[in-house]
C-alpha cells in the first residue's frame, strides 16, 4: 500500500508526501523486524502505539477519504503515520533491552585492559 502510494505521490508531484510514504514503508518494515528478533532472543515484544493493525487503518482510512476528495487528509494521515511508526520502533526496541539486558562483550573489560604479558 505504502509503496503504491509512494508511486504515486511522486508522479503527481508531491515528492515530500512520496518519502514521507517510503519512510512509512521502511518504518513498517522495522517494527516488525524489531518484534520478529526479539521473539528469536525469547522476549515478548507486544509493546507500542501504533502495532501493524492501526497502522494500516490509519494508512487505509487516508487513502480512501483522499480519494473522496477530503483535502489534506493523505498528508496528515501520512506524517501521523510515520511518527507513530517511529515512536513504536522505539517502544519496541526499549522494551527489549530492558527484558534481555546489553549485549554481552566477548571478553571481560580487566582482560582488555592488561598488556600481552598479563601485569603492568
Amino acid at each position: 500500500m505504502f509503496a503504491g502510494l509512494a508511486i504515486w505521490l511522486a508522479r503527481t508531484g508531491q515528492g515530500v508526501l512520496a518519502g514521507v510514504a517510503l519512510f512509512c514503508l521502511v518504518a513498517g518494515g522495522l517494527v516488525s523486524y524489531a518484534k520478529a528478533r526479539a521473539e528469536g532472543l525469547g522476549a515478548r515484544c507486544d509493546v507500542g502505539i501504533a502495532e501493524r493493525t492501526e497502522r494500516l487503518l490509519i494508512g487505509l482510512v487516508a487513502a480512501g477519504l483522499s480519494g473522496l476528495g477530503v483535502p489534506y487528509v493523505l498528508a496528515v494521515g501520512l506524517w501521523i503515520l510515520a511518527a507513530l511508526s517511529l515512536v513504536t520502533f522505539g517502544q519496541r526496541v526499549i522494551a527489549v533491552r530492558g527484558e534481555v539486558g546489553p549485549p554481552a562483550s566477548q571478553e571481560p573489560p580487566a582482560a582488555r585492559d592488561e598488556p600481552a604479558g598479563g601485569t603492568r
